[in-house]
């Protein structure tokens, strides 16, 4: 059997089974994360201007 063509990493059904709301929880969660883990690193100027270069509205909440 051949192999399709096309994009090779998707996560075929994983994500889509979650409900909307979940996904959107998720995706806000890894963001908080993220910004956690630059504020540790690089300090409280570096979280929000990587805040306002991703175009998020707020800080961590």
């Amino acid at each position: 059997m051949a192999r399709k063509e096309g994009k090779k990493n998707r996560k075929l059904g994983r994500a889509s089974r979650k409900p909307k709301t979940a996904r959107y929880k998720a995706r806000d969660q890894r963001f908080k994360n993220k910004l956690k883990r630059v504020r540790q690193s690089s300090g409280e100027a570096a979280a929000e201007q990587y805040a306002l270069e991703h175009r998020r509205k707020r800080l961590g909440e």
